[in-house]
This record gives structure tokens, C-alpha cells and sequence, in this order.
């Protein structure tokens, strides 16, 4: 192969990579000078896992157990290690290079130019919808929190669904081959519930081509694509097997399994066998419909959960003629910025309205 021939044939995909390097560095500077972002999830997780990990170290065995939480219960979703997975040990050596919350960021980058290239857009576009994801401000709250796991499954979604495109629309071995390795690595984040979602996309997606297959009278070649991403798919489970299968069976003895009891802390009796949790507690978090508004304008509901401190405002009642009791009443009481539906949040899923207005026309100007 001619060197010179290849990168004057790619130089502007490493032209961006080398713009996603600097907005990086740019962006998280601060991490780069030797400071730490405060990620509470992941505090809590050290604090969890740190029996499991001294073990490990000391016993050179993997611990499948810990008694430092809730007096004893297993490691599974804490941390175990399964020794043997590439596509695992290549993300940790990527994270090493580049350390969370930046590494996190840069793969949102990257997992979204995959899919505009996936979609044959001209690279500028595809970097701008890389930019326009990775920005999306939902990608920068979990990353505050510590949903690191989360935010790295999100990363590998866009990826895997461009491939999964293109096998339908271009290359039907290509894409099955990619498609499958990006969902190998989507798998290892070990984040089953962004992977739920994902394979609800693809699933409509692959609706809307069985519907193109049966218009245009090729069922022959649907039905071998489909063979094989789903094949593909299948070998992705395969390599991340001994994670999936341990999160399945212990999910079996949590509080979203079975319930053996008979009745509640409160003396109520329960139906024996009930599986699931309940559908107040699994939409806590849910937006509704009003607050979906954020999508397109981020303060409809506020902000983040946090208190209103105004220096001016608490000098105008400390020298209004109202009571010391009432004064005390007021400077006291709770002004949350966010006033949603949620117990609490870091700050709202904002899409940014520039780029839904371009999705919107987009769904009138192009012919696909």
C-alpha cells in the first residue's frame, strides 16, 4: 500500500480526529492539568468495591462476594473482573490513554462519526453531529454524576446502528461484520439497559427495511443480511457471555426479580412470587410530556436541583419591614431551581433547538 496514496486519499478523517483531539483537551483542560472531577457514583464505587479489589490483590482470585455491603452480598454488578475479553481490555487501554471524563467524551466523538460515515455524509457533517451528540448537555450530566459505564454504552450505540444501516444499504458483509464488532464492545460496557434501548431502534429500523425488502421484492437478500447481523450479534453476546449470564441470574434475587416475602415492613401482606418493581418506582426518573420540552428549550422546568442563592435578594428581606420570624421564614426556605416531576436531577436532557429544527427540515428537504 502507498502511504502517501492513503493519506492523501483519508486526510480529512484524520484532519477531524485531530479537531476532536484539540476540542478535548480544549473542553477538559482542567483534567489535563492534574485535577479531578468529583463523580459521585464512581466515589461510591470505590467505597463499594475496595474489599473486592484488596482480595484480589492479596488472594490473586476473582471474589464473587463482599461483605462490606449491605452485610454481604454479591460482586456481580460491583466489580468482577472476566479475564479473556479483548474488546473489554481494548476499551480499558483507550481509557487509559485518555482518562475519564475526557476519554468518555472522545468516544462520543468517534462513535457518531462512525454512523455519519455509516450514512455516507460528507465528513464535515458527520463532525458536526458528533459534536452536536457528545454535546447534547444529558452526555455531560451523567458524566458529573459518574455514570461512566452509561455514559461509554451510549457512546458505541451510533456505531453500531451505522453499521447495522449499512449492511441493509450498502455492504451487506461489511456492515454485518461491523455492526456485530461494535455491538461486542457495546455489550462490554456492561450497561444492559442502554443496550435495551438500542435494540429497540434497531429492531424499527429493521422493520422499515423488511417493508423496503417486500416493496422492491428482494427477500432473498434481507433474509441473508439479517441472518447475518443476527448471527453477528449472537457472537457479541457469546465473548461477553460470562457477564451477561452472572447479571442475569443474580437480577433474579434483586428487587427487580422475584419477591419471596409474605408482607412489607409495614405488616401488609404481599403476593408471594410478585417479580418486577412497581411502575411509580420504574418511572421516577421519566419525563412525561411537559418536560420533554427541555429537548428543544432546557429551562421549561428549571434547571438543576439546586438551591436559589442571591446575595441581593437575601439583603432585600433582611432589610424589609417584616418580622424576624417571617424574614427567618423566607431566607430559609427552599427555592429550587428545578420545579419537575423527577425526585432530582443534575440538569435537563437539552438536544439544542438549532439542531432539531435541522432534523425537522431535514424530514421535509431530503429525499430520504
Amino acid at each position: 500500500m502507498n502511504i502517501s496514496a492513503f493519506f492523501k486519499k483519508n486526510w480529512i478523517h484524520f484532519a477531524i480526529l485531530g479537531f476532536f483531539l484539540i476540542t478535548m483537551y480544549a473542553y477538559f483542560n482542567v483534567q489535563f492539568q492534574g485535577y479531578g472531577l468529583q463523580q459521585h457514583d464512581v466515589k461510591q464505587f470505590k467505597g463499594m468495591s475496595n474489599e473486592i479489589a484488596y482480595f484480589r490483590e492479596v488472594a490473586g482470585e476473582e471474589p464473587l462476594w463482599t461483605n462490606s455491603m449491605f452485610g454481604g452480598m454479591p460482586a456481580a454488578q460491583i466489580s468482577v473482573i472476566y479475564k479473556g475479553n479483548i474488546f473489554k481490555d481494548i476499551v480499558t487501554g483507550f481509557m487509559n490513554l485518555f482518562p475519564s471524563p475526557a476519554g468518555i467524551f472522545l468516544l462520543h466523538l468517534l462513535g457518531f462519526y462512525i454512523l455519519g460515515l455509516c450514512l455516507r455524509r460528507k465528513p464535515p457533517i458527520a463532525a458536526f453531529g458528533a459534536f452536536a451528540f457528545a454535546f447534547a448537555s444529558y452526555e455531560i450530566v451523567i458524566l458529573q454524576a459518574g455514570h461512566n459505564s452509561k455514559a461509554m454504552a451510549v457512546a458505541f450505540t451510533p456505531a453500531v446502528l451505522g453499521a447495522f444501516i449499512m449492511a441493509f444499504r450498502r455492504n451487506w458483509k461489511w456492515g454485518a461484520a461491523l455492526s456485530a464488532l461494535f455491538m461486542t464492545f457495546e455489550l462490554a460496557m456492561n450497561h444492559l439497559q442502554v443496550t435495551y434501548y438500542l435494540a429497540f431502534v434497531l429492531f424499527f429500523v429493521g422493520v422499515f427495511f423488511l417493508v423496503e425488502a417486500i416493496q422492491k421484492k428482494e427477500f432473498k437478500q434481507f433474509g441473508i443480511t439479517s441472518a447475518a447481523v443476527i448471527s453477528g450479534y449472537l457472537i457479541a453476546i457469546m465473548v461477553n457471555y460470562g457477564n451477561i449470564s452472572l447479571t442475569n441470574s443474580y437480577a433474579k434475587h434483586t428487587i427487580r426479580g422475584g419477591n419471596d416475602l409474605t408482607m412489607d415492613a409495614n405488616g401488609d401482606e404481599l403476593v408471594k412470587g410478585t417479580a418486577g418493581l412497581d411502575k411509580d418506582y420504574i418511572t421516577n426518573w421519566s419525563y412525561g410530556v411537559d418536560e420533554s420540552f427541555t429537548l428543544v428549550s432546557p429551562y421549561v422546568k428549571g434547571s438543576h436541583s439546586a438551591q436559589i442563592s442571591n446575595t441581593a435578594f437575601a439583603e432585600m428581606v433582611k432589610n424589609s419591614s417584616r418580622s424576624r420570624a417571617e424574614k427567618k421564614e423566607i431566607l430559609e426556605a427552599p427555592f429550587p431551581l428545578y420545579f419537575g416531576d423527577q425526585p432530582f436531577t443534575s440538569g435537563p436532557v437539552y438536544l439544542g433547538v438549532l439542531v432539531m429544527f435541522l432534523s425537522l427540515l431535514g424530514l421535509f428537504l431530503l429525499n430520504d
